[in-house]
């Protein structure tokens, strides 16, 4: 029992678990603060249970570049060779990290960076890249995203690169965009599409053997087990969240469970964690920022928790692991700075 002890215990438990969070500037007793060194804004996409997180930060020369960060507090940044921007998504159990990259031609690519280094683009269009925009990356390897002929102009459709490289595109029917936004270790993948020439969407899961089912809301990740979690508008379609976006769980058996928000639900980072917990962005100010101004958790039981990193003007989760440690950026008067939180 720590009883009074309650915080020197809860430090030396989590750097017996987990280095991170001795490795870093701690700002408090549930995060810590760090910054890519040179960089002008470091932006966080990613963390695994092994505690690594990735995204992209923005060197001083304004390049958007990619990096990855140990739980010991090593830093790597890295490009994709050719590439003009480099932005990581999200990184899997195995230290496979899959993003998106432009080159010089304006042309956009997914790719997948190995532990050894070594990295892979690809697009689906072969020789005509259009735009490649990557969604997510599973145990196994295999990456989810969305591919256009064009950059940006419908139709837009599903595609999953499996470990060997090949590529699959799909379609929810009728659809005039299909945009996956997660795949589970089953080869689930959930995602939104778009119908009624791009005035409507709703939400589908695609199993592995390829079989659709649509239901309504706004999905944003999938875990192991199949859930999937969302926003949902009961007054109709819209675009944006906002006052009347409820979050929603959906099961594998196809039940909606709906819950609310302590504030203004905002895009776009919203996510579930393999244990069935849910995280939001939420703002205070009852408007609709770009950026989130606080972090809505939701457990698996239905208990609830909000924070916002100490004397940041905006805190924007984007990721959420099996331990329930979330990584995202800050910013405040000094900068855009990424972090991790833990309860």
């Amino acid at each position: 029992m720590c009883l009074s002890k309650t915080r020197r215990c809860w430090i030396v438990t989590m750097c017996m678990l987990s280095p991170l969070l001795c490795a870093a500037q701690q700002i408090g007793p549930h995060f810590i603060s760090f910054q890519v060194p040179g960089a002008e804004q470091t932006l966080p996409m990613s963390v695994n249970d092994s505690m690594t997180v990735t995204g992209s930060f923005i060197n001083q020369g304004e390049v958007t570049e990619g990096f990855f960060r140990t739980a010991e507090g090593d830093i790597t940044t890295f490009m994709v060779p050719g590439s003009t921007r480099t932005s990581p998504v999200a990184v899997n159990a195995a230290g496979e990290i899959a993003g998106n990259s432009v080159d010089a031609s304006a042309d956009f690519y997914g790719f997948v960076r190995y532990p050894n280094g070594s990295i892979a683009a690809f697009n689906p269009g072969g020789k005509y890249p259009g735009l490649t925009s990557v969604a997510g990356i599973n145990k196994e390897g295999t990456i989810v995203g969305v591919y256009a002929p064009t950059n940006g102009v419908p139709p837009e459709h599903g595609f999953i690169r499996s470990v060997n490289g090949a590529i699959t595109t799909f379609d929810v029917p009728g659809s005039d965009r299909t945009q996956p936004a997660g795949i589970n270790v089953a080869g689930e993948v959930a995602g939104i599409y778009w119908f009624d020439n791009d005035h409507h969407q709703a939400g589908f899961i695609r199993s592995a053997n390829g079989n659709i089912t649509t239901f309504p809301g706004t999905p944003v990740g999938i875990n192991a087990e199949g859930s999937i979690a969302g926003w949902y508008l009961p007054a109709g379609v819209s675009v944006l969240p906002g006052e009347s976006a409820e979050g929603f769980v959906r099961s594998p058996t196809g039940a909606i469970n709906l819950f609310g928000f302590p504030a203004v639900l905002i895009f776009p980072y919203m996510g579930i964690s393999e244990v069935g917990s849910v995280f939001a962005n939420i703002s205070y100010a009852g408007q609709y920022p770009l950026t989130g101004h606080g972090v809505f958790l939701r457990n698996a039981n239905g208990t609830t928790t909000s924070f916002i990193i100490p004397g940041s003007i905006t805190t924007t989760a984007t990721s959420i692991n099996s331990l329930d440690v979330i990584t995202g950026n800050y910013y405040d008067a000094a900068g855009i700075f990424g972090f991790l939180w833990t309860r």
